[in-house]
């Protein structure tokens, strides 16, 4: 019994790992195992694009799941997939998530400096090979629509004979046929049509020449020799061009002739008539299909009428076909291979449970609660502070003189006008630590510039690893809305920039200087670092009188308040579908500041109205602003669990993604019941323990162990009879 006891109390001594531990949550994408576009990551992009499949052509699509543009072309991109899913024997559609922290290497490897880039990688390329360098499509002056993209796709196939490289067989379809008499076309496929050793009365024999003719502009051959190139062993399909005019009188009969620009694009099949040597070969040629693109839907747009010729196209391959293609079908297991994930998906109740509980934590926590409904989080500002530094500066790359010197500044105002310091000290010291390591070196880096090894080098030893380790991006609470739609990050920015230049505008109260610093940072980092390209070049343009704007002491404050509210108006008249009513658009809403209207709210509510339209009281405004967005009335991590702390056994407390102190002084993190009894495979083990943690655990226990034996034999009777002998 007294063992025991001993035991018990030596437990109770070791804290246990389940106390910190978390649910793992797999971060929201803008595509899923049921889409046709391929996700990539670091582990599987150099082998899948480089090593594994020969002769295949990539388009690789880098975005982050917070950009709003990404979110508006993943439709587009997933139509893409959908289209080309046939075509992957020579190209593939696929996509890197960039905001996922285990994509950073790849993604700045690659030199992504915006969001979406799509990048086609040559068939066969080789790492590190200037000369096998992929294609960005942003230096294309095209429209990002399916058909572009579609088409753009066949160009870069077709124009592929012009590279000194190793390109798959069916580039060499792709060029039209240049022969003006028909008795040599056998030639340039090495006597396909006739093969001597072949009987000529075996039907199965019989090889298929079929020649597509269309205009020098069509892409419906190419897309088709794509699609259906060697579908069958016995098919060999080409293109010819309206312009070859000797081929095709050759070829075809007068009125086919005749007639050809109203019925083409035209499907010939070549056959050879009965011929007793190779030189004496003789062709016949059938009209198989007619596109009759003068005649199909007369009133329809012409992309519609390609669509429907296509189609019919289509339609006759797969019938003449059909046996080849359903044979092919069932080896088409690329796709589920390099997802790596079952068809199905099971579904866990726990994490559902889990979901649905930080659900109506967040919805506590902004509407519920009198302290906390009309504040700012820290967390969120946190978050939104450690992927600027652990991500965006680090996915950068090279950084030139003056985006050093915007890190540096960056660093400055976080350190001076928050108080990170007393939301989280980890943070605080990756901020301090980077300015210090930046500060060695300055008039170098300022001079030249730094490298991007050098920056990464500097991060990871001002511990940046470690505190991304500890922010995730899945929970947000004043931008609850925004991580929906997976926009938690730009909201934060925007609530971070917000508290600064107030806080800004604080420190610099007793000077009569207008605070500018925090713009102008702001300004250099979304124009060099913010991933959405869109963004920050529509930013550039919003804020190019911003200098003339700053004319009074408080002008910081309401600039970037106005700013906002027209930025969230544009991008509201770019959701037609969805678009919102203005008075739901602005900010603040008439409800939590009725001063700061002069408007009548009820005009503002009418159609056509505008942001201009609005009369303000600046003043009220201001006040407002100051209030809210003021540093020292942050909701700190530790404001925030004594918060949830008052509902303790309704929420699991995963909101509180970091150590913090709880409700009543002491250190440690809030626990539910329920987050301690998560299923062991959802545990995640973050960086709240090291080797010499582990160790010391284990020592404990074997200590224990050992003492609770030794007091075991020494109350042991048997033992005392044994000693008296």
């Amino acid at each position: 019994m007294f063992g025991a006891i001993i035991f018990t109390i030596c437990i109770s001594l070791i804290p246990s790992p389940l106390q910190h531990v978390v649910i793992a949550e797999e971060t929201p994408d803008l595509y899923s195992p049921v889409d046709d576009v391929i996700r990539l990551n670091s582990t599987t992009f150099i082998p899948t694009v480089f090593h594994q499949n020969k002769n295949v052509t990539f388009l690789v699509q880098f975005y982050n799941t917070f950009c709003g543009h990404c979110q508006m072309f993943a439709p587009v991109y997933k139509d893409l997939a959908s289209r080309v899913k046939n075509w992957t024997s020579t190209i593939r559609v696929a996509g890197v998530d960039c905001s996922k922290d285990e994509n950073l290497l790849t993604c700045s490897d690659n030199k992504i400096e915006g969001y979406p880039t799509l990048l086609m990688y040559p068939p066969n390329a080789r790492i590190q090979d200037p000369n096998d360098a992929p294609l960005n499509l942003r230096s294309l002056n095209i429209d990002w629509t399916v058909d572009e993209l579609e088409e753009t796709i066949v160009d870069y196939l077709t124009n592929l004979t012009y590279t000194n490289r190793q390109f798959p067989l069916v580039v060499h379809s792709l060029q039209p046929i240049n022969v003006t008499n028909p008795h040599n076309i056998d030639r340039i496929y090495g006597g396909l049509l006739n093969d001597p050793s072949k009987s000529d009365n075996d039907p199965n024999d019989q090889q298929d020449l079929m020649i597509v003719v269309e205009s020098n502009t069509s892409y419906l051959g190419r897309k088709l020799i794509i699609e259906y190139y060697r579908i069958s062993n016995k098919l060999e399909l080409r293109r010819a061009t309206t312009s070859n005019i000797d081929l095709l009188k050759s070829l075809l009969q007068d009125k086919d002739l005749d007639e050809l620009n109203s019925t083409q694009p035209l499907l010939l099949r070549i056959t050879n008539k009965d011929a007793t040597s190779y030189d004496e070969t003789e062709v016949a040629t059938q009209v198989l299909v007619r596109g009759e693109a003068a005649y199909v839907l007369p009133e329809s747009a012409e992309h519609e009428r390609e669509d429907f010729i296509y189609n019919r196209f289509k339609r006759f391959f797969e019938h003449f076909y059909s046996i080849e293609l359903k044979e092919s079908d069932t080896s088409l297991s690329f796709k589920s291979n390099l997802h790596g994930k079952p068809d199905k998906i099971p579904q866990n109740d726990v994490h559902v449970e889990s979901k649905e509980r930080g659900e109506f934590e967040v919805q506590y926590l902004l509407n519920n609660d009198p302290v906390a409904s009309r504040k700012i989080f820290a967390i969120d500002l946190l978050k939104g502070i450690v992927y600027m530094l652990t991500h965006e500066v680090k996915i950068k790359g090279d950084l030139d003189p003056i985006e050093f010197g915007t890190v540096r500044n960056l660093l400055t105002i976080l350190k001076k006008y928050l108080p990170i310091e007393s939301w989280d000290t980890s943070v605080y010291k990756l901020i301090v630590d980077l300015r210090t390591h930046l500060d060695s070196n300055r008039l170098i880096y300022e001079q030249n510039g730094i490298e991007s090894r050098k920056m990464r080098d500097l991060l990871d030893l001002s511990g940046a690893e470690a505190v991304s380790l500890r922010y995730n991006r899945e929970k947000w609470i004043s931008c609850s809305n925004s991580d929906k739609q997976q926009k938690g990050y730009t909201c934060s920015l925007w609530l971070l920039f917000h508290s600064l230049t107030v806080g800004e505008y604080i420190k610099a109260a007793p000077v009569r200087v207008r605070p500018t610093m925090v713009l102008s940072t702001m300004r250099n980092y979304i124009i060099k670092f913010l991933g959405c390209t869109v963004c920050s070049s529509n930013f550039e343009k919003e804020s190019e009188s911003l200098d003339s704007s700053l004319t009074s002491r408080n002008s910081s404050v309401l600039w970037l308040w106005y700013t906002h509210n027209h930025i969230n108006q544009r991008l509201n008249n770019e959701k037609h579908a969805a678009k919102r009513p203005l008075p739901q658009v602005i900010f603040p809403p008439h409800h939590r500041c009725p001063d700061c209207f002069k408007t009548n709210m009820k005009e503002v509510g009418m159609d056509e109205k505008r942001l201009e339209d609005i009369e303000w009281n600046s003043t009220h405004v201001f006040e407002f602003l100051m209030d809210l967005y003021r540093p020292d009335r942050v909701l700190s991590p530790m404001e925030m669990a004594k918060i949830l702390s008052r509902i303790e056994g309704k929420v699991s407390y995963r909101l509180i993604g970091i150590s913090t102190d709880n409700a009543h002084g002491g250190h440690g993190r809030f626990r539910s019941d329920s987050e301690v009894n998560i299923s062991v495979e959802k545990w995640n083990f973050q960086s709240m323990f090291s080797a010499s943690d582990i160790s010391l655990c284990l020592f404990l226990y074997l200590s224990c162990i050992v003492m609770v034996s030794i007091v075991c034999l020494a109350l042991n009777p048997k033992w005392r009879r044994y000693k008296m002998r």
